[in-house]
C-alpha cells in the first residue's frame, strides 16, 4: 500500500504541473498537502526535500521530467512530441488506478470501454528481442487470406494505431518492413539467434504522412475537406493529423490534411460520410464516389 500511496502522490503532482504550468515550490507544497490532507486525512505534510525527491522519482521511473523554467520562475512539464505522448499513456491508466485504489472492483458506475485490442500479453518479450537483437519465431494468422503461418522475423520496433499495437520487423533475406498485429500472434518465441539491425531505420519518417499502418510510396499531397460545424467540432479537438489546418467558411468547417492518401485514411474520413464534402484532390473524390456508388448498389438489392 506504500507503493500504491507514493503513486497517488505523484499522479497529483504531475496532474497539477500539466493543467497549470509555472507554479513555484511554494505553490506546489501548498496544493499537495491540501489534497493529502483531503485524501490520505492527515494534517503531516510534505516537506521541499520531499518535494525535490518526488520529481526525482518521477523522471527515474516514469521518465517524465518535471523542470524548473528560470525565465517563467515556475515547474513545467517540456512540451515535445515524443515526452507529451508518454504522458498521455501514463496518466490514462493511472487516473482511474488513482480513482479506485482501495477498491476491489471498478464501481457500479464506471463503464470502461470493452472492446480492447489481445496481443499485448507478447509486448515484454518483444520489447526485449528488440533492445537485444533476437529474432523471434511467431506463429501468425492472416486476415486475408485466413491462413496461419510461422515466421521468422527480426523486431525493430512497436507502434500503436487505433488502439491496436504493432510489431514493426523485417522477414530474413527481404528488405521490406513489415507490421504484424499482436492481436494476430498465436504463439511467440524469443530465440536465442541475433540479428544485425537496421541503422538506417527511420520508422517516424515511414509513417509522418500516413494515417494509422497503411504506408504509401506516393508523395504526401494536399487534401482539403469540408465537415458540418458539429463534426468540426470533433475534428478540431482529436485531429486527423499532424498537419491538420482547420477554419471556418460560412456554416463549414475547412479542414487541410498534407498526407499521403491510403486505406486507412480513406476509411477514416467515410466514417463521417453524411457531413464530409471533398474538395481536393479530384482523385479522392472520384474514390469516394466510386465506393458511394458501390454500396448504394450493394444495399438497394
Amino acid at each position: 500500500m506504500a507503493q500504491l500511496a507514493s503513486l497517488k502522490r505523484y499522479l497529483i503532482l504531475i496532474q497539477k504541473v500539466k493543467s497549470k504550468r509555472y507554479l513555484t515550490k511554494a505553490e506546489l507544497l501548498q496544493y499537495l498537502n491540501e489534497q493529502l490532507k483531503y485524501e490520505e486525512n492527515t494534517d503531516k505534510g510534505i516537506s521541499v526535500r520531499t518535494l525535490e525527491r518526488m520529481i526525482g522519482d518521477i523522471r527515474s521511473f516514469m521518465d517524465i521530467s518535471i523542470e524548473y523554467c528560470h525565465k517563467n520562475k515556475g515547474y513545467h512539464i517540456p512540451e515535445d512530441e515524443e515526452r507529451e505522448s508518454i504522458v498521455e499513456k501514463i496518466l490514462e491508466p493511472l487516473n482511474l488506478l488513482y480513482a479506485t485504489i482501495g477498491a476491489k472492483r471498478l464501481p457500479e458506475y464506471i463503464y470502461p470501454e470493452k472492446r480492447r485490442s489481445v496481443g499485448t500479453e507478447f509486448m515484454a518479450d518483444i520489447m526485449n528481442a528488440i533492445k537485444e537483437n533476437r529474432n523471434l519465431s511467431i506463429r501468425y494468422a492472416k486476415f486475408y487470406p485466413e491462413v496461419t503461418e510461422e515466421r521468422l522475423i527480426q523486431p525493430h520496433a512497436l507502434k500503436e494505431s487505433r488502439g491496436r499495437w504493432y510489431v514493426l520487423a523485417f522477414e530474413k533475406g527481404n528488405d521490406v518492413l513489415k507490421s504484424y498485429g499482436l492481436d494476430r500472434i498465436l504463439d511467440l518465441e524469443v530465440l536465442n539467434s541475433k540479428f544485425t539491425p537496421r541503422d538506417n531505420l527511420d520508422v517516424q519518417a515511414k509513417y509522418r504522412h500516413c494515417f494509422a499502418m497503411f504506408t504509401s510510396d506516393e508523395e504526401p499531397q494536399m487534401i482539403k475537406l469540408s465537415f458540418d460545424e458539429r463534426d468540426g467540432h470533433y475534428i478540431q479537438t482529436m485531429p486527423i493529423h499532424a498537419s491538420q489546418k482547420i477554419y471556418k467558411e460560412g456554416n463549414r468547417v475547412i479542414v487541410e490534411l498534407f498526407m499521403s492518401i491510403t486505406l486507412d485514411l480513406i476509411m477514416e474520413l467515410m466514417s463521417r460520410t453524411w457531413s464530409i464534402e471533398v474538395i481536393a484532390p479530384q482523385s479522392l473524390k472520384d474514390e469516394f464516389c466510386r465506393i458511394y456508388r458501390e454500396a448504394l448498389d450493394r444495399n438497394s438489392r
